[in-house]
């Protein structure tokens, strides 16, 4: 089974919309969701050059593992 399952083609409209409503009021998204996005805008907000510390990449690990 893959790692994001519910990252479907049929889920996209449903999780576009709860995107937007994270945007426009994030107090008003399930807390899992709240995370999910605020994880996603972090991993965009990363400049690409930049060098991750040792400790980032236990974290990146552990959560692939996860």
């Amino acid at each position: 089974m893959e790692a994001q399952g519910y990252l479907n083609r049929t889920n996209m409209e449903y999780i576009d919309q709860l995107y937007e409503q994270y945007q426009n009021s994030p107090e008003n998204v399930e807390p899992q969701w709240r995370m999910f996005f605020e994880g996603m805008e972090f991993g965009q907000n990363q400049a690409p050059s930049k060098q991750l510390s040792e400790k980032e990449l236990d974290v990146y690990h552990l959560i692939r593992r996860y």
